[in-house]
């Protein structure tokens, strides 16, 4: 079931309503609050997962609800905070290691 979303201004068609919003230059967020400290937007995983039907990647629209559910389940449990805390960890480290890599590579070039 397929239908167009049309502009009431210009009368293009669109093939979702994300493209016509998009068109119209809308900004639509829907903040779900899922801890005290996180939330999600709703409009930006919907429209996400829309472009992906779109694109036929069902192993991305498969990885993203995993995630989406793995989130809210952790939400649930109590421990999506914690969880967080060792991606931030996690990433940080990965940065330092990049920065230390850069650094020295331009060390060893201005010593060559």
């Amino acid at each position: 079931m397929t239908e167009d979303f049309i502009c009431e201004d210009c009368n293009e068609k669109y093939e979702s309503i994300f493209a016509l919003i998009e068109h119209k230059e809308i900004d639509i967020q829907i903040p779900v609050r899922i801890t005290n400290e996180i939330s999600m937007d709703l409009w930006n995983i919907f429209r996400a997962i829309n472009e992906m039907v779109h694109d036929e990647d069902y192993e991305a629209i498969k990885m993203v609800t995993d995630a989406i559910g793995t989130t809210l389940y952790s939400a649930a449990q109590g421990t999506l905070d914690d969880i967080v805390d060792e991606m931030y960890i996690e990433d940080s480290l990965e940065n330092l290691d990049e920065k230390l890599k850069e650094l020295l590579d331009e060390q060893t070039d201005n010593d060559n």
